[in-house]
């Protein structure tokens, strides 16, 4: 489970940024909201969802792209080549963040054990590297600073890889010992494979992953479900395979001509079932319509992100989604929201972290004031990132407050300041009739 992210100089964002799924010691007003926090036996009270709102360019999709490009690096850092640059983009409206490295540091719950890893790099090279484990108290498993690496005696595949200067500039250690078997680095792995981080405006490229699980009669009666309940008109699902050809060019070394080969390949065509009706609401037969044709583009998101969302809950992993609203009705996000609030339907506290713009969420018989976030950019142009508890005692919102009305009256800040159309219009008016 994720405890904490803290990220500092990528993209929007400057100076370091903290995200915290740690639950406030706050009492909430409403019962609705007691199933929003869990307990683990070596962790803090967590809590189950979180939601981040703010104007549109204020930082949202830059704080969760620094989130997916912390999991990118770490998981791929040890493939690259020598001397492949890294592609890490600092705050860039600074002269003095403009060279400076950037950093990202995780903290997450996984097998009984908190894990704290993070890393500061440039574009060439990884600066700082360092790893604890917290048992019972929290052990440094290594400290990179450069060259020099202080690793715990009993790692001793780190070790050999120090000893046999196997490290590169640009590759993290962890990664690395991930690739030669050591069984703590694999165990991190286990954690950030747990991690769905996926975009809500290109949700087509999950289509194939909720296609799949169409295959097994039991999660394709629970999606059936979740169709059937969201009032989308679908009686059934059906997947056809198309049989098709794939062609594949080889070009050969030494000037050798080019071959291209044709290989068979299966297309996963879906189709729904919807009833047909006569005039007095009896049902007569059932017609069958291409999915992606004729469904609306809100049905067909929701199909796409069942996928990531029951996979994420049945394996109590954390789903991170960029633009959750976008094309979905606000009831219908809502319902996807309690799905991981709620202890029936999420039992192994999976979590769910999204950037929206839907007002109608802010409502306190859905969320925590703790899992309440906004983003706002200073007058410097840099994202700063901030909780609904984070308010001073003189300001913090009530237990009980209509929280959209407040937002969007703009008492907690990140709304857009907008200046006034119809003069811009009036002016442009009267330049024309000049």
């Amino acid at each position: 489970m994720l405890i904490r992210f803290a990220v500092q100089n990528y993209l929007s964002i400057k100076t370091e940024q903290v995200f915290s799924m740690v639950a406030a010691p706050i009492k909430e007003k409403f019962e609705s909201c007691n199933d929003n926090v869990f307990s683990s036996e070596k962790a803090p009270d967590l809590l189950k969802s979180a939601v981040i709102y703010g104007a549109n360019a204020s930082g949202k999709s830059n704080f969760i792209k620094s989130f997916g490009f912390f999991q990118n690096f770490t998981i791929l850092s040890a493939s690259f080549a020598p001397n492949q640059p890294i592609n890490v983009i600092p705050f860039m409206l600074s002269k003095e963040t403009q060279e400076e490295p950037s950093s990202f540091e995780v903290t997450f719950y996984w097998k009984n054990k908190i894990y704290r890893y993070g890393f500061k790099l440039n574009k060439t090279e990884v600066i700082e590297e360092w790893f604890f484990i917290k048992d019972l108290r929290e052990t440094a498993v290594f400290y990179r600073n450069g060259d020099d690496i202080d690793i715990l005696a009993k790692y001793k595949i780190l070790q050999e890889l120090k000893l046999k200067k196997m490290i590169r500039p640009n590759a993290l250690l962890l990664s690395l010992a991930a690739q030669f078997n050591d069984e703590t680095a694999k165990d991190v792995f286990g954690w950030f494979a747990n991690i769905n981080s996926i975009s809500g405006l290109s949700d087509a490229l999950y289509s194939n992953f909720t296609l799949n699980l169409l295959e097994n009669a039991e999660k394709k009666d629970i999606i059936l479900g979740l169709l059937r309940v969201a009032d989308l008109g679908i009686a059934n699902l059906r997947v056809n395979d198309l049989e098709g050809e794939s062609i594949a060019l080889t070009i050969g070394m030494n000037n050798q001509i080019p071959t291209i080969s044709k290989q068979k390949s299966v297309i996963k065509n879906l189709h729904t079932v919807k009833q047909v009706l006569n005039d007095k609401g009896e049902l007569i037969n059932y017609i069958e319509f291409p999915f992606e044709q004729y469904e609306s583009e809100g049905t067909k998101k929701f199909f796409h992100l069942l996928g990531p969302i029951l996979d994420t809950l049945q394996h109590g992993k954390v789903l991170i989604i960029d633009e959750l609203d976008t094309k979905l009705h606000p009831l219908l996000t809502q319902r996807i929201v309690k799905l991981f609030n709620s202890k029936s339907t999420n039992p192994n506290n999976a979590q769910l972290i999204f950037a929206t713009h839907d007002t109608n969420l802010l409502d306190a018989k859905i969320f925590r004031r703790d899992q309440i976030w906004f983003t706002e950019k200073d007058r410097y142009g840099a994202t700063q990132l901030y909780s609904l508890t984070d308010f001073k005692k003189t300001k913090k919102p009530r237990n009980d407050e209509k929280l959209e009305k407040s937002y969007t009256a703009g008492k907690y800040g990140a709304i857009p300041f907008l200046g006034d159309f119809d003069d811009l219009f009036e002016q442009l008016t009267r330049e024309s009739n000049e």
